[in-house]
């Protein structure tokens, strides 16, 4: 597909990533190291869930090539809630037992979708897998300011890298079937990228306890 024939739909999503990394990198100047763990912390509530997600998609999707990249997400997210916390523990400090309310505010968006408006399912996950392509300059800087060691950024380290795996799968299915319902696409990767910069929010404030 050209520049000269893409549509409008695409475009649009395609810049959304973009935007999402845009606005957290402007934060990123002001994280300490105790916005750093508020981060671990939420990235540990996010991804304690993320196989659920993954699996409920994948069993109310009708479409087999979504199913299998649902299914495939599932299996690799599944531990990653770990690295948060294993993360947090070299900080001497573990997640917080209460879901942080912009974790459940994204778990909102995705429990509304319905087989009727799934795509906003790929939508979401086209701008979360997509947006590590705009991060990482600006994350090893950060991480390099706060002289963290290997051992204490595994989480961001592993999520840059499987990224952009994911993003470049999740960019062809959504090229492939977002013709099907952009708006449902479109409206899945927006409400996503606004949920996940409010969750990083949390790098201007205090850390987990």
């Amino acid at each position: 597909m050209t520049a000269d024939t893409t549509p409008d739909w695409l475009a649009d999503l395609t810049a959304i990533p973009a935007d999402m990394a845009a606005r957290v990198i402007a934060w990123m100047p002001e994280m300490t190291l105790d916005g750093y763990q508020a981060f671990l912390n939420m990235m540990y509530h996010y991804t304690l869930g993320s196989e659920a997600r993954l699996r409920h998609a994948a069993a109310h999707t009708s479409h087999d090539a979504l199913r299998a990249l649902y299914l495939e997400l599932a299996d690799e997210e599944a531990p990653h809630y770990l690295l948060a916390s294993r993360d947090l523990a070299t900080f001497q400090s573990t997640p917080t037992a209460t879901t942080p309310p912009e974790v459940a505010a994204f778990q909102h968006i995705w429990d509304a979708a319905t087989a009727a408006d799934e795509l906003v399912w790929l939508g979401a996950l086209y701008a979360l897998e997509s947006v590590g392509d705009h991060l990482g300059t600006a994350a090893h800087a950060a991480m390099t300011r706060l002289q963290l060691r290997p051992e204490q950024a595994t989480f961001v380290l592993v999520h840059l890298e499987a990224d952009e795996e994911h993003g470049a799968l999740c960019a062809q299915l959504a090229r492939t079937h977002g013709s099907l319902d952009p708006a449902s696409l479109l409206s899945g990767a927006r409400r996503a990228g606004d949920a996940w910069v409010e969750m990083h929010r949390c790098i201007l404030g205090g850390g987990a306890s």
